[in-house]
């Protein structure tokens, strides 16, 4: 139909031009569908081109991450001390925190986009952008695992006993999977005994569909949602005690309103343990405040999740009474050394000292100076270069004594700062005291934080527990269609419930090769547990001297001895344990790396596609019939 429209405005074009008797009355104008058509095909353009960016942009906050995660690295290599260990797991827990915030961000942009294509377009374009959007997720969802997969590397390098807390994670999974193949091969074992035939497989994973389907779109967003609310109460209920809590450069204000949220106790740890790293140094390590990692700990049988809540207590022993003695020596020599640098005037047998005497001692200089000038000036035969002598002299001396009034104001300052910083500081010693009102206070609160710590393991246990029964089924949701309905040729997971059924049903297996792959399955799983056994899991006594404080009846400190006691010592996770995690995730990074080059390309495949059904979408557009075809008459009929 456009090419009779065309010809039609040809003709008449050739018309013109072979007779000048003609009026050219050619309404040369395009139709409003032909516009509509032109535009929409426009802004889908756009849209699609906006859609990639998403890609795009995902590339961006991988590369930013993991150059933030390099300076952290940096920084930690620099110093490599327990401080700095500390600083670097706050850094990387921001970093991951700002890379999910973007990649979230960058999801939600790419669905605003995908909606503007879909809108006035044909079925065949909005099944090509489905696809599209499809492929797009897998990319995005693999970087944001990559980020998080990097991270967590970076970690146990920093840190090697993480090590053991992956690995319990790759255990329980390779248990799983143990489980997993174990009762596949009873069930295998039943449906070679009842000799399922072809429509008994069929009915089976049609079972199976929809148990995923149900799992996917209703059991696993209910439990996910409270994932996240008891996420958010553990994180409120652990606010007025968390010292460690990171904040990003854009968050002054949640920052401000944290602090002034934290208990009493809180506080008095947070300022102990800034003297700790204040007052320490390689000769000696001061210690106020130990962690109490053990105790509260939030975790569920036979999951790798695992919630630790971080309570501080004061340290034990001679350790706090030795901290305790270098601060306040410190502060006290700084106020006296503040003190001597203040001075004070002359006395009647003392001489003036420091800023006081010397100001003083300028005063009185001036005034002489002064007196001397005045009588100079006096003299009927003055003498100018003594007065110009006199002048200089009371002019250096003015600035001499506002110099000296000057570091009297700063030192008699300081001191007042210095006392009351000593006063302070033994104030939080109260504060921090066993069996204190502030104590009693945070513990009771560290005991909520640990329920609702609890809580939140508990419901992210239940999200696992129905990702691992989808994953048992293996389907996702992009294998469903609209009507609920498992799309032809999908087969499942490699190995998963649903794709032995499917191997059965298409005759591409039998039921021996299955059971088979299942023994190979636990077979190999359980290699890869004795591989990476662990011997960190507890502690053994040694005898060590340390010094104890001995006090008199009234309470009164007297002296330090050495006593022969029994202390708990850790084990250390062993190498060959440490190495095999190194390399299990360094596999997982590698394996990463290669699915997202494969996806990116599918990615890109699809839009290629995408962008070039687009622009020959017009043709599917009915164009209004000429006047040759039937319409009504233009005035150049």
């Amino acid at each position: 139909m456009r090419k009779k429209f065309i010809a039609v405005y040809a003709l008449m074009a050739v018309l013109a031009l072979g007779s000048t008797t003609l009026t050219s009355c050619v309404d040369d104008n395009e139709s409003a569908s032909v516009t509509a058509i032109r535009n929409a095909k426009a802004e889908q353009l756009k849209a699609l081109a906006a859609l990639s960016n998403a890609q795009a942009e995902a590339a961006k906050i991988q590369a930013e991450a993991e150059a933030a995660l390099k300076n952290a690295q940096a920084e930690w290599k620099k110093e490599q001390t327990e401080e700095a260990k500390q600083k670097f797991a706050i850094k990387i827990e921001v970093i991951k925190a700002q890379a999910e915030r973007d990649i979230a961000l960058a999801k939600k942009q790419a669905l605003e986009y995908e909606k503007e294509i879909w809108n006035n377009a044909n079925a065949k374009i909005q099944a090509m952008v489905s696809d599209y959007q499809t492929a797009l997720n897998k990319v995005i969802s693999t970087k944001e695992e990559l980020i998080e997969a990097k991270i967590d590397y970076a970690h146990i390098e920093v840190d090697s006993t993480l090590a053991e807390a992956k690995y319990k994670e790759f255990v329980i999974d390779q248990n799983r999977t143990i489980a997993q193949n174990e009762a596949d091969i009873k069930r295998l074992q039943a449906l070679a005994e009842g000799g399922a035939d072809k429509t008994a497989l069929a009915e089976q994973m049609e079972v199976l569909a929809g148990q995923a389907y149900k799992m996917l779109h209703t059991d696993l967003p209910a439990v996910e949602a409270k994932e996240a609310e008891a996420e958010k109460a553990k994180e409120d209920a652990y606010l007025p005690i968390n010292i460690d809590k990171p904040f990003t450069e854009d968050q002054e204000h949640e920052k401000l309103e944290w602090e002034a949220g934290l208990l009493p106790y809180a506080k008095g740890v947070q300022t102990l343990k800034a003297y700790e790293a204040e007052y320490s140094d390689e000769d000696e390590q001061i210690k106020f405040i130990e962690a109490d990692n053990e105790t509260y700990v939030a975790s569920i049988k036979e999951c790798f999740e695992e919630e630790v809540v971080t309570v501080y207590t004061r340290s034990k022993g001679s350790d706090f009474v030795k901290a305790t003695q270098v601060v306040e020596n410190a502060l006290n020599k700084d106020i006296a050394d503040a003190t001597a640098n203040l001075g004070a005037k002359k006395t009647a047998t003392e001489a003036g000292t420091g800023a006081l005497g010397r100001l003083e001692q300028a005063e009185a200089d001036l005034k002489a100076q002064q007196a001397a000038l005045a009588a100079e000036n006096a003299k009927p035969d003055k003498d100018q270069s003594v007065i110009d002598e006199l002048e200089k002299e009371i002019d250096r001396l003015n600035v001499k004594i506002e110099q000296e009034k000057e570091l009297v104001a700063q030192y008699t300052e300081e001191i007042a700062d210095l006392k009351q910083e000593l006063k302070d500081f033994q104030a939080t010693l109260e504060v921090v005291k066993e069996g204190s009102d502030a104590q009693k206070q945070y513990i009771e609160t560290a005991k909520t934080v640990l329920k609702a710590a609890e809580a939140y393991v508990t419901a992210q246990h239940e999200v696992h527990k129905v990702d691992n029964a989808i994953k048992l089924i293996g389907l996702s949701k992009y294998d469903f269609n609209d009507n609920m309905e498992v799309n032809t040729g999908v087969q499942g997971t490699n190995g998963s419930q649903y794709n032995q059924l499917y191997k059965l049903y298409s005759n591409t297996a039998d039921v021996e090769e299955l059971i088979a792959e299942c023994e190979k399955n636990i077979a190999e799983a359980k290699k890869a547990i004795e591989r990476g056994e662990s011997s960190s899991n507890g502690y053994h006594l040694e005898e060590k001297w340390v010094d104890v404080a001995v006090y008199d009846d009234y309470g009164n400190f007297t002296r330090w001895e050495q006593k022969r006691v029994l202390i708990k010592v850790y084990d250390y996770v062993d190498e060959r344990f440490t190495e095999t995690t190194r390399a299990m995730m360094e596999e997982n990074i590698k394996r990463l790396e290669e699915e997202l080059a494969v996806y990116e390309q599918i990615a890109n495949n699809y839009k290629a596609a995408l962008d070039a059904a687009i622009q020959a979408s017009d043709s599917d557009v009915n164009v209004p019939e000429t006047p040759e075809e039937g319409g009504e008459e233009t005035p150049a009929e």
